[in-house]
């Protein structure tokens, strides 16, 4: 059984509405034994004894406790894109939905949970090249595709220099107080805070957009 198994796989696998929701419990359960012991030393003994279930249902679902660990990130991740659809209005100008989801994406990612996933991903992937793989593959490159679909709706720039757009945005909206939460456990911005930052990037993304449009062939 492959070693990569998202949130979708884990739940697809699941026969029944009662199964999906045990699995997103197992699922739950997991971050929390993996951020408290990290991988090595999380079990899957403790995973069910807080989840319920068994070793043999966990195997169905996800293959292998580095499934499991790749099917739980992927809850996390799913998370984040919860967050902004739930926001996302249509109709909205691109610099409106530029405030919104670096509101949204700011928000999402300064929460502990993603913050302590992140640290783990980071830590473990020299050791599980799947984990690397998962997260820059799903995580960060959907993730820049994904917003640029969005800006496709209003902007006349190719998907190209749209995801260019989009990762430069992502990643200014990470790289003040996301990259310190990372680095120096303890350092939590205020609300205030993370708003004039995501409105500062969304300022700036707006200045390369337009320096875009004005560069158009």
């Amino acid at each position: 059984m492959p070693q990569t198994v998202t949130l979708q796989d884990a739940l697809a696998r699941a026969k029944t509405a009662r199964g999906r929701e045990r699995t997103k419990a197992l699922l739950s359960a997991a971050v929390d034994v993996f951020l408290e012991r990290g991988y090595e030393r999380a079990s899957l003994d403790e995973i069910i004894a807080r989840s319920g279930g068994s070793k043999s249902a966990v195997y169905a679902l996800c293959g292998s406790k580095q499934g499991l660990f790749i099917a739980a990130l992927s809850m996390m991740l799913e998370d984040v894109y919860e967050a902004y659809m739930a926001q996302y209005r249509e109709g909205r100008s691109w610099r409106e939905e530029l405030a919104v989801f670096a509101e949204v994406f700011l928000t999402s990612m300064m929460k502990p949970r993603t913050i302590g996933c992140t640290r783990l991903v980071y830590a473990e992937s020299a050791a599980l090249p799947e984990v690397g793989r998962w997260y820059y593959q799903e995580a960060m490159q959907r993730c820049y595709h994904s917003f640029a679909k969005v800006l496709e709706n209003s902007l006349p720039l190719p998907m190209e220099e749209l995801e260019d757009i989009s990762l430069h945005f992502v990643e200014s909206l990470k790289a003040r107080f996301f990259m310190k939460s990372l680095c120096l456990p303890g350092e939590t911005p205020s609300t205030d805070e993370l708003r004039r930052e995501a409105l500062a990037c969304a300022r700036s993304a707006q200045v390369l957009i337009e320096e875009r449009l004005r560069n158009r062939p």
